[in-house]
């Protein structure tokens, strides 16, 4: 009797064994879910991919914005070279100037040889020969009482020349910077293809007579015209072209142009 029980023992546990085997590989897999619920794996994929997209556009506006910081310098830089130019010419033209006899104050002559009117010539130059006393006045006084060297009659001087340029016509201030010896013109002297310039038709020789509605008569003011409103805001610039006046338009902003100031013969 007691030989039997490991018998029983023997033969329950091999079938209790077998028992789970079978249940255990006649289970059905887990049906996959079809309710469209998100899974805790596809929520965190949307939000890593909602999270760089939003870095992307961050990124893109980074650059967008360091682009425009660029291209802002460039102008500044491009500026202070005219400037630079300016003045190197400047003081070229005052070296020059020691071994030869000085400008006239009004040169009538180069006025009528433009076929300007000669009432026109004679009002204008009455202005300009007072205008020039005054500064002298000014100077002597400036040096008698011990500030002709400094600013302070640098600023004066040229609050007096800005007052007398606002006082006047723009057609009667070209005039006046031809007749006093000064650049009264902006020449286009090369084009990049691919520029705004380039675009509208601008080529070297021509000379800008206005930017935006305002005219320009040497390349600082024409830097300056260039860096104020909206860029890319379409202004029209006129153009003097082998003694014909046309328009063009191009977007605010940097022209794609070299140029420099010079003289010519003013327009009647």
């Amino acid at each position: 009797m007691t030989r039997a029980i490991p018998l029983v023992t023997a033969f329950l546990s091999g079938g209790l064994i077998a028992g789970v085997t079978v249940a255990v590989l006649t289970q059905h897999p887990p049906e996959p879910d079809d309710s469209g619920a998100p899974t805790p794996d596809t929520e965190k994929t949307a939000r890593d991919t909602a999270a760089a997209s939003d870095s992307s556009r961050q990124l893109q506006r980074t650059l967008t914005q360091q682009q425009q910081i660029i291209a802002a310098l460039e102008q500044e830089v491009a500026w202070l070279n005219a400037i630079v130019a300016d003045l190197k010419q400047g003081a070229a033209e005052v070296r020059r100037s020691v071994d030869t006899p000085r400008q006239k104050w009004f040169d009538e002559a180069a006025l009528q040889e433009a076929d300007i009117p000669a009432a026109d010539i004679a009002t204008l130059k009455q202005e300009v020969e007072a205008l020039e006393l005054d500064k002298l006045t000014l100077r002597n006084r400036a040096q008698r009482e011990g500030w002709g060297r400094t600013s302070k009659l640098r600023r004066q001087l040229r609050a007096m020349d800005e007052a007398f340029a606002e006082r006047l016509a723009p057609t009667e201030y070209d005039r006046y910077l031809y007749a006093t010896g000064h650049h009264n013109r902006v020449e286009v002297t090369d084009v990049l293809a691919q520029s705004p310039a380039g675009s509208a038709g601008i080529r070297p020789g021509d000379h800008i007579l206005s930017y935006a509605g305002k005219p320009v008569f040497d390349r600082t003011a024409l830097y300056r015209r260039t860096t104020k409103g909206t860029p890319g805001e379409m202004v029209p610039v006129r153009l003097q072209r082998d003694g014909e006046v046309i328009t063009v338009y191009i977007p605010r902003g940097s022209m794609g142009i070299r140029f420099r100031s010079t003289r010519a013969m003013p327009r009647q």
